[in-house]
């Protein structure tokens, strides 16, 4: 019975050693973070650790001298009974590697089972000495079976706490969008460059992380200078018998610049309406959003007479989408002076360079 439980045991302390010194090692080349982490998982300081590490390794090559091969019974229990020390000490720090208590995993299975902080109230002291300061079975059992039924749930939480302990690591920057040339309508790509592994090749190219893309947009009210094509129609024109030298303008195009003070779409949250009883979520502002409104003044060149070589008109418009397409009314200045006909017009058009927009391709910019 001796020779059969220690045995076991030391089959057991064998395939764990292996394994867990493998695992300690990956977490120890992928850098100091990714061990800082591993550290808090177990709750062990660096001391702590490098102590239980010094005590696997010297373990693990001590016990691989250890032959089961040995056919007299007697000399194999003398072999083990050599080596108790060695096997209990290695148990108990494959125990210590794994344990649970004071750990941020303890406090995640916890709220995944809640019988559990009831049943750690019923341990009595006799039963912490008895058990070195770990919980029972029953509890770690309780524990290994939420880590398997719960494992992507688990994972998640795990994730995110070691993604705030890398952010923690992030050196904070601005981007200058000004400074860059970034334009509106581009796209901003933003990465992170992860080196992973400490002993890297410096030839190597790190691996690079998405942390998202950006659309570029100019948003709220924006000064700008536009071209225009109008078509005029005059207001009270006058016929060819009253005016030889008439130029008939109805909806005649013109061109023309325009300075606008444009409404861009930006986000304004949402809000919540009670409709009929109903609370429902609806965004803020959707209409001046969606219609982008613009005011503002142009200088058109116009045509009312043919005995004249230059004229100018100038009026209030008001646009829609962004000035892409827009309505108003003007005077031409040329017959302000003397009032012998009637000055005035009113136009409706549209703006080629903003109508181009739609057929604009997004270029991107990339940040790291």
């Amino acid at each position: 019975m001796f020779i059969e439980q220690y045995s076991k045991s030391l089959k057991y302390c064998k395939a764990k050693l292996g394994i867990t010194l493998n695992y300690l090692n990956s977490f120890e080349e992928s850098g100091i973070d990714a061990k800082k982490a591993l550290l808090s998982l177990m709750n062990k300081d660096l001391i702590n650790y490098e102590t239980i590490k010094k005590s696997l390794e010297i373990s693990n090559t001590l016990l691989s001298t250890i032959n089961l091969n040995i056919q007299n019974q007697d000399t194999l229990a003398t072999k083990f009974s050599e080596n108790i020390d060695l096997i209990n000490e290695t148990m108990l720090n494959l125990d210590l590697v794994s344990r649970f208590k004071g750990s941020e995993l303890e406090f995640i299975l916890d709220r995944k089972d809640s019988q559990l902080i009831a049943l750690k109230k019923n341990i009595t002291l006799e039963k912490i000495d008895s058990i070195r300061n770990e919980y029972d079975v029953e509890i770690r059992e309780k524990y290994y079976n939420l880590i398997i039924n719960y494992f992507p749930e688990i994972s998640e939480e795990l994730s995110k706490l070691a993604g705030r302990e890398i952010y923690k690591k992030l050196v904070h920057a601005n981007i200058d969008l000004g400074k860059s040339g970034a334009k509106n309508g581009e796209v901003l790509n933003l990465y992170v460059t992860w080196k992973i592994d400490s002993k890297i090749n410096v030839n190597q190219n790190p691996p690079r992380l998405s942390l998202g893309k950006y659309y570029l947009k100019d948003t709220g009210w924006k000064l700008e200078i536009a071209d225009m094509f109008s078509l005029v129609k005059r207001i009270n024109e006058p016929t060819s018998t009253e005016d030889t030298l008439l130029s008939p303008s109805n909806f005649k195009g013109t061109g023309g610049a325009v300075l606008m003070w444009t409404f861009n779409s930006l986000d304004r949250g949402i809000k919540l309406v009670d409709r009929n009883g109903t609370e429902k979520i609806i965004r803020k502002n959707r209409f001046i959003n969606f219609v982008e409104p613009s005011i503002g003044i142009n200088i058109s060149y116009l045509d009312f007479s043919t005995g004249k070589d230059v004229e100018i008109g100038t009026g209030i418009q008001a646009g829609l989408f962004r000035n892409k397409i827009y309505f108003g009314y003007g005077a031409n200045l040329h017959l302000l002076r003397p009032r012998d006909q009637n000055p005035y017009y009113f136009f409706l058009g549209f703006s080629f360079t903003k109508l181009s927009d739609f057929f604009k391709d997004s270029k991107s910019v990339a940040s790291q």
